[in-house]
């Protein structure tokens, strides 16, 4: 789909207006008829397909060919669909993508299943028993290869979980320690990964997008992880100091549901690009490029916050919060009237809305674990609560 796009871009370039213009015209719709007896445009179709379909399959069983009667109709529709230009950014690659999974469907397997025995069958009938002893050694070399693919994949999880099993002393005060390298370290990530992702959609960028995927992908393993061995966590922890792993949990399940909001972020985004769907509209990327900026800097100054344990500025976090959230709320207003005036697609609005509302649901699982962040610090401190704002 990429390559046909660009290849129509470059012909494009010499195709002269007035074709271009023919062409166009004969996409363009009708004019709805008043007319209540007027002809439906799906009904004309629908008959359309119906007899072609109908004297193809009638023609070529009389000749006695072999034809399949499922694929003959799939073309035959897909054929006059695009008399209404239904073949858009939003549904061709689907649509390619049927074509040919019906296709490979009968030739590829065929032929992989022709060459494959064939070439046994010959291996076998021109070396006997040393074709046998070889295809022999050669499964058992496949085996082996598996089996130490496994162990390593084996070995690197065993080495992620002893980080949890240690015999270091585990206490109230390098729990809060470690925690805190692990938020700030997942709010860096976040913070990067949300401004690449979203500059990335704005360009169409389809290698930086499924870059930036990558990352969440190791982020969510990582978060997965601890959230997978806060028991053995909390098993470590003497009596004296469990009060301090209740906050340890809750800024692990933050951090874990602020990974689950950047993959719904970043993975519909990735696909709406890499199907070749219509890009944002001037607009939108002015709202996104705004509404990215602020979510940027909110997330560096919880970051910060969290970094200097300056919990005195919560309350300013959450005045950012509240801007934000309301800019969000604009913005959605903007795009259900862009819809009503047909200015958008569906994909394109489905995207729009996913990435608003689970950028939503990062800013208010960020100030949750911030909170929870500054009660895990108080405890671990022992300072009163009277000396933080209360919320």
């Amino acid at each position: 789909m990429r390559y046909s796009r660009g290849i129509s871009n470059q012909v494009s370039r010499f195709v002269p207006q007035a074709v271009k213009r023919m062409v166009k015209k004969r996409f363009e719709l009708p004019v709805k008829d008043q007319n209540k007896n007027a002809p439906s445009f799906d009904l004309i179709r629908a008959s359309v397909i119906l007899v072609v379909s109908s004297a193809l399959i009638a023609m070529a069983t009389s000749y006695k060919l072999p034809l399949s009667t499922t694929y003959v109709t799939f073309m035959v529709a897909m054929g006059a669909s695009l008399s209404d230009k239904s073949w858009g950014r939003e549904s061709a690659v689907y649509r390619i993508t049927g074509v040919f999974s019906v296709i490979g469907g009968w030739f590829l397997t065929a032929f992989l299943a022709f060459s494959v025995s064939f070439i046994l069958a010959m291996a076998i009938s021109l070396t006997h028993f040393w074709g046998i002893l070889a295809l022999i050694l050669i499964s058992l070399y496949i085996l082996y290869r598996t089996q130490i693919a496994h162990k390593k994949r084996s070995k690197e999880a065993d080495a992620e979980e002893k980080e949890f099993e240690d015999t270091e002393a585990l206490e109230g005060q390098n729990l809060y320690e470690k925690c805190l390298i692990t938020v700030s370290a997942v709010l860096k990530t976040v913070s990067s990964t949300y401004q690449s992702t979203i500059n990335s959609l704005i360009k169409e960028d389809r290698k930086k997008l499924h870059q930036c995927l990558d990352d969440i992908i190791e982020l969510n393993n990582k978060t997965k992880l601890l959230k997978n061995n806060v028991s053995n966590v909390i098993y470590r922890l003497p009596i004296a100091d469990i009060e301090a792993g209740q906050y340890y949990v809750q800024a692990i399940d933050y951090l874990r549901e602020i990974a689950h909001c950047m993959t719904f972020i970043s993975k519909p985004s990735f696909e709406h690009v890499s199907n070749n769907h219509k890009g944002l509209l001037k607009p939108q990327i002015e709202e996104i490029k705004k509404l990215t900026s602020l979510v940027v800097e909110f997330l560096n100054f919880v970051q910060f916050v969290i970094k200097e344990n300056k919990y005195t500025d919560i309350d300013e976090i959450i005045s950012q919060q509240q801007i934000i959230l309301a800019e969000i709320a604009d913005i959605k207003k903007n795009q259900m009237k862009r819809i009503k005036n047909t200015e958008t697609g569906t994909r394109n609005t489905l995207l729009y809305f996913e990435i608003l509302a689970e950028t939503k649901n990062l800013l208010l699982f960020t100030v949750n674990m911030l909170k929870a962040q500054r009660d895990f610090f108080r405890e671990n401190k022992n300072i009163a609560k009277n000396e933080f704002p209360r919320l």
